[in-house]
């Protein structure tokens, strides 16, 4: 059930000058044996505890006290981000024969090799990021492979005059350029860092909070981003993954353009 209304709330609260009982308590009990319809016509029941609270804050605080308040967190960067905790797995999975595990097993030896910590992520949190994200599936059987496009070629076929042309920006497109990738995740980032006009200093992840940060002042700008990566066959697999999962987390229009042989 969604969280109640304040509407329903108030209803609540008054029904307990109404109720019959000689003390507070028994009236709140009294109360908890009703059944109130919300705006939607759907009916609920409350217990004592969940009454008790509301009658408390109501008393202390006023009305606001009920009302349903905003996630402070809400449109901030997680405590795990996709791509750390893809690289949390890809570490724990060395210690498992032959991949055979289970969810519940992966995750236990991603806290206990402090890989993870329980307060970045929860079990449940862990076993529903990694089914929706396709974190344990091989990347050619992933099946979110939207907004990916390669072009690859053999040298003098014309990839360079396409990625020329790509290249251009314009007042509603930025087109980072990344190249010469030295093959890790970390330099990766810190080349788009650069493309993206931000200041590259710290860890990975105070980078990728960077990248996410701009991409969102980007979109409120109205301007999307074709991420253009040459020489992308020499780039692992894995690197690219973890890219468009930090991608995935920005607001706005986005998509990558591969050139490799």
């Amino acid at each position: 059930m969604k969280n109640p209304s304040e509407y329903v709330k108030m209803r609540v609260l008054a029904a307990i000058d109404m109720a019959e009982g000689n003390t507070i308590t028994q009236r709140i009990r009294q109360v908890s044996t009703l059944t109130f319809e919300d705006e939607e016509g759907q009916r609920h029941r409350f217990t004592f505890r969940t009454i008790e609270t509301w009658r408390l804050r109501y008393k202390k605080h006023g009305f606001t006290a009920i009302c349903p308040k905003e996630r402070s967190d809400k449109g901030k960067t997680r405590k795990i981000s996709p791509e750390r905790l893809l690289e949390a797995i890809e570490q724990a999975k060395p210690f498992f024969r032959d991949n055979d595990f289970n969810l519940a097993e992966l995750y236990r030896t991603c806290i206990e090799k402090g890989l993870l910590r329980r307060e970045q992520i929860a079990p449940n949190t862990f076993r529903r990021l990694v089914k929706k994200l396709e974190l344990l599936k091989p990347d050619k059987d992933v099946t979110n492979q939207r907004r990916l496009c390669i072009l690859a070629g053999q040298p003098g076929t014309g990839k360079t005059i396409l990625r020329q042309a790509f290249a251009q920006s314009s007042d509603h497109l930025v087109t980072p350029y990344i190249t010469r990738t030295m093959h890790t995740y970390a330099n990766t980032l810190r080349i788009l860092c650069q493309a993206l006009g931000i200041e590259h200093a710290g860890s990975d992840l105070k980078c990728e909070d960077q990248v996410i940060h701009q991409m969102r002042t980007l979109h409120h700008k109205g301007k999307a981003i074709a991420l253009t990566i040459d020489d992308a066959h020499l780039t692992p697999p894995q690197h690219l993954r973890k890219l468009r999962l930090l991608l995935e987390e920005s607001p706005g229009n986005y998509g990558i353009l591969l050139f490799a042989q």
